[in-house]
């Protein structure tokens, strides 16, 4: 059983350094006869293009729609003579041939069962051969060859393959959305986080001003009357208290009437103006200021 000269697979490692990543031209590839007079003057072509044919590179990935472009140049003789084509790729070390489905199928390495892809062509001083038109779905190295078989009957081909490596595609990652411009919030929105958290304790705990300053208490009848925590609207019930009030009297005068001046009658809730909780009401009532 004749199988092809393994020859053909140690030529792997010539191949490495002497295919260039691209050229304009396909690789010109030597034939050599299997049986009978070794000497041909027949050659090949062999190319890998993305471009259709107007340039040729030796890398591609599973993602590119590609051509693998053949050429058949016969010896003189065989011009005008009927032949069979023939297409085989290599990958790790098994073969496999394109059949006249046009699909690619195991082939043994045998000749005897080797199959053409075309037959009855007539061969031309340069007969072009599709060997590949698509995707390659599978990634490694290739070694691809050609050959054909005129009316002698005996195969010629390429002993040395042309060789081409499919990748999987470079996946870039999209740049990362950027953060949106924070964006700053509004004078009432400072004002209720504020109040919130600062002021409203203030209100029901410090000692509680809405021990007096609530309805029926001993204040109810100045013009700052809050609820307790128990009204599920007490934050803005409360707040909205303060609005007024500054508006209707301004910020010192609800500070001096915190530290017992004014005529207030819950004395001096704070001590001193240096203590935190009067800070945090200034600060409070200077936001409520410019509403």
């Amino acid at each position: 059983m004749i199988r092809i000269p393994v020859l053909a697979l140690l030529c792997m490692l010539a191949l490495t350094n002497s295919v260039n990543a691209q050229t304009t031209s396909p690789r010109d590839l030597a034939g050599t006869r299997l049986a009978g007079n070794s000497t041909t003057s027949s050659r090949f072509t062999l190319g890998l293009s993305l471009d259709g044919g107007s340039n040729y590179v030796v890398n591609a990935t599973t993602a590119d729609n590609l051509r693998i472009i053949g050429g058949i140049q016969p010896d003189a003789a065989q011009v005008g003579q009927a032949a069979d084509i023939f297409v085989v790729a290599n990958l790790a070390g098994s073969y496999f041939m394109r059949n006249s489905s046009g699909g690619f199928v195991p082939w043994t390495g045998a000749v005897p069962e080797l199959l053409p892809f075309r037959t009855g062509v007539t061969l031309t001083s340069n007969l072009p051969v599709d060997f590949l038109t698509g995707k390659i779905p599978l990634t490694g190295t290739f070694l691809l060859f050609l050959g054909y078989k005129g009316a002698d009957g005996v195969l010629v081909y390429t002993p040395v393959p042309h060789q081409i490596s499919i990748s999987a595609p470079v996946v870039v990652q999209p740049n990362p959305t950027p953060d949106p411009t924070p964006v700053t919030p509004t004078i009432r929105e400072q004002a209720t986080t504020a109040f919130s958290a600062n002021i409203s304790r203030i209100v029901q705990t410090n000692p509680a001003c809405v021990a007096c300053h609530v309805a029926g208490g001993l204040a109810s009848g100045t013009a700052l009357r809050f609820v307790f925590t128990t009204n599920s609207n007490h934050l803005a019930l409360n707040f909205t208290q303060f609005e007024n009030l500054v508006k209707s009297r301004g910020r010192n005068y609800i500070l001096i009437q915190t530290l017992g001046g004014g005529g207030h009658g819950g004395g001096n809730q704070f001590g001193s103006s240096n203590s935190q909780d009067y800070k945090n009401l200034d600060s409070f009532l200077q936001l409520v200021e410019k509403l």
